[in-house]
């Protein structure tokens, strides 16, 4: 697998040699590569490296040196993994910097803030013309996600269902008033209208992630 397909690039090299060096300072026989965390299940997470796709466990000393769960990997981080054979399982001794992060207050036996997605470059913001659109909402997730650091691009689907165009229109308008400049594309998804103003989102490298109220066509 070519990790620049996942967005690698040289800046995220010269971290990865950093994290070695610290290493050889402090005489650890370890040879790092890089991999992306892909996904979480309960907890165990996968990750995957120029082999393919495995589970990771974390070492211990990142476990250790955890001060609460901002510290612990999450799906879209970059990590430094021990080289070994792709059978077994990646173990996990560093996460790179982050350069966009999603937070939410998890609950447990203290409310703390866990990281949700990490590193996702553009984020789109469905809604539909129809019944679902709310611009309150909208607001909220524009606020989410540029706290976050990644750019909000709002897709309003299924305008073929949207009687009163002008409506939904003008509240974006005066949404953006209040919000500052909002990337738009419509889209009906069932026509193909607007369908390559939302593909040029998407490349090589690049990291998107889809947020919205269920049945709005993410």
């Amino acid at each position: 697998m070519d990790l620049r397909t996942l967005g690698w690039d040289d800046e995220r090299a010269a971290q990865l040699a950093a994290l070695q060096g610290a290493a050889a300072a402090r005489d650890e026989p370890i040879t790092f590569v890089a991999a992306r965390v892909t996904a979480e299940h309960l907890g165990a997470l996968k990750v995957s490296d120029e082999r393919g796709e495995r589970w990771g466990e974390l070492s211990g000393r990142l476990r250790h040196e955890a001060r609460d769960r901002r510290d612990l990997p999450a799906v879209g981080d970059w990590v430094a993994i021990a080289d070994a054979d792709a059978g077994g399982a990646a173990v996990i001794h560093a996460i790179l910097p982050r350069r966009t992060c999603f937070l939410r207050l998890a609950a447990g036996e203290r409310v703390e803030p866990q990281v949700i997605a990490a590193n996702v470059d553009v984020v789109l913001i469905v809604t539909s013309a129809n019944a679902d659109f709310n611009v309150r909402r909208l607001e909220r997730y524009l606020t989410a996600v540029r706290s976050s650091g990644a750019r909000p691009v709002v897709v309003v689907n299924k305008i073929d269902l949207a009687d009163d165009q002008a409506t939904w229109r003008q509240a974006l308008a005066t949404l953006a008033a209040d919000a500052g400049p909002i990337e738009v594309a419509t889209v009906s998804a069932t026509r193909g209208d607007g369908i390559d103003a939302v593909r040029a989102h998407l490349g090589a490298g690049v990291t998107l992630a889809l947020v919205g109220s269920s049945g709005v066509g993410k």
